[in-house]
């Protein structure tokens, strides 16, 4: 795994500009992949820079200039919006296939017209997505952020007790937290196997990945086999997350066709048959999880033992 180069025995503050700088980087390529008509993994890649960043913004909260970060939160906030529900028709139509093989050969026929429908919707995302990265606002914003990443310490830190912070201290600290938190909503999902606090688990977990990647140069030898097993943690639980939004979607189509005429009817009959298989797999992962993040609790907890950062220090 590639790290971001960090100065491991240097400042928090600087860590957060080396972080934010290759970030966007990343952003300003693949949008410009995405205007190319690249509509697969740049479009992809973009939004992941895009989430990066925002998850980057919470890490480095406490020593980052309050008022700056909130403006610049809520700006990279709006440009995710504007990826979400393109993201979400990309993944229900690679699962095409899946979820035509559970269906039965009648509803299988019947059911197309639904893919159709989606793949036109993923058409009008798309351009969507080229007209904000053309605005000049969009522009404009990014402008602002280049200025501010490149500013001094003095301007992108909270105060001068901030300035002051050092990285390894920092790091092992908000790895710990993240950990901490991580581990409390676990114990919550596993007593009441809450939808909701499985999504806010989701979270967690991908910014604790993020973090570890962020600090990867301070503990190159042992974080990249935790990230590795959190990856699998969060992959189980994005793919619940993502049949719960095909749910939403398929409902959401059934409920605008549903009484149009007697072929609609039809496919939203097969779109129903879809709805009960999205949520037998729904329970099937729900009763998985546990085994799947038993094994990375383990490792993390073989790693928090000694001090997470101590590979930098020796």
């Amino acid at each position: 795994m590639k790290g971001y180069q960090l100065e491991v025995h240097g400042k928090a503050v600087s860590a957060a500009r080396t972080v934010f700088l290759r970030l966007f980087s990343d952003i300003r390529a693949h949008a410009q992949g995405v205007l190319q008509g690249s509509q697969d993994d740049d479009v992809h890649d973009y939004r992941v820079s895009i989430r990066r960043t925002r998850s980057a913004m919470k890490l480095f909260k406490p020593i980052l200039n309050h008022e700056q970060r909130q403006y610049f939160k809520e700006g990279f906030r709006s440009v995710a919006r504007s990826t979400n529900h393109l993201r979400d028709l990309e993944v229900f139509l690679e699962n095409r296939p899946v979820y035509l093989k559970a269906l039965s050969r009648e509803d299988r026929e019947n059911i197309e017209p639904l893919f159709y429908y989606l793949e036109q919707e993923q058409v009008e995302e798309f351009k969507q997505l080229i007209i904000m990265l053309q605005q000049p606002g969009y522009h404009s914003f990014l402008e602002e952020w280049d200025a501010f990443l490149r500013s001094d310490d003095e301007t992108i830190a909270r105060d001068g007790q901030a300035v002051q912070v050092r990285l390894i201290p920092f790091a092992d600290e908000s790895v710990r937290t993240l950990f901490d938190r991580v581990q409390t909503l676990r114990s919550e999902v596993e007593q009441s196997e809450d939808y909701e606090l499985m999504h806010q688990l989701r979270i967690e977990c991908k910014q604790l990945r993020y973090a570890l990647e962020f600090f990867h140069d301070l503990n190159p030898d042992r974080f990249p086999v935790v990230i590795k097993m959190l990856k699998k943690v969060q992959d189980h639980l994005g793919d619940l997350n993502d049949l719960v939004n095909h749910e939403r979607i398929t409902q959401d189509v059934i409920r605008e066709w549903r009484g149009m005429d007697a072929k609609t009817d039809e496919s939203c009959s097969a779109c129903s048959a879809l709805l009960a298989y999205l949520k037998t797999r729904q329970k099937e992962l729900t009763d998985q999880f546990p085994d799947v993040f038993h094994a990375f609790t383990e490792k993390m907890n073989s790693v928090a033992e000694d001090d997470l950062t101590a590979q930098s220090i020796n």
